[in-house]
């Protein structure tokens, strides 16, 4: 206190986030002030994009390249990247099972991935085009 030239109270109402006049809490207290760089832009609107799939995977690499820029302490950066991981696997899930169309693709899905765990969605719509394409013939 002796080095910054205050009292005692003046140090402990500045660092509870007390205002001068009325020793009440400041109304930003807990939010960001403005650090004068400007803000970021959000990319795109829902309109601009075909399908929402394609909206939430930008929205994904927005949120990677704002993690990326931003520093934050290790374990919140670990637990974000763990959250966005779990989204993008959701994603490819909804993404698979639009691209098949039908009813039971759940269930075509999971049995691809019984028979052969290893394979990568590209394999598996490869797949599934080629059969639909045997499907097709053996029914004409």
């Amino acid at each position: 206190m002796e080095l910054t030239g205050c009292t005692y109270f003046q140090c402990y109402n500045a660092v509870n986030g007390r205002s001068k006049i009325d020793y009440s809490p400041r109304a930003d207290k807990g939010t960001k002030r403005d650090s004068g760089s400007e803000p970021t832009k959000v990319p795109g609107k829902l309109e601009d994009f075909n399908s929402v799939e394609h909206f939430l995977k930008n929205q994904l690499m927005h949120c990677l390249q704002e993690l990326q820029q931003k520093k934050i302490a290790v374990g919140e950066r670990v637990r974000l990247l763990k959250d966005i991981t779990q989204m993008q696997n959701k994603l490819q899930a909804q993404e698979l099972e639009s691209f098949i169309k039908r009813p039971e693709a759940v269930l075509i899905i999971r049995i691809m991935r019984r028979l052969k765990p290893k394979l990568t969605d590209e394999e598996m719509k490869r797949i599934y085009l080629e059969e639909l394409e045997n499907i097709k013939r053996d029914l004409k």
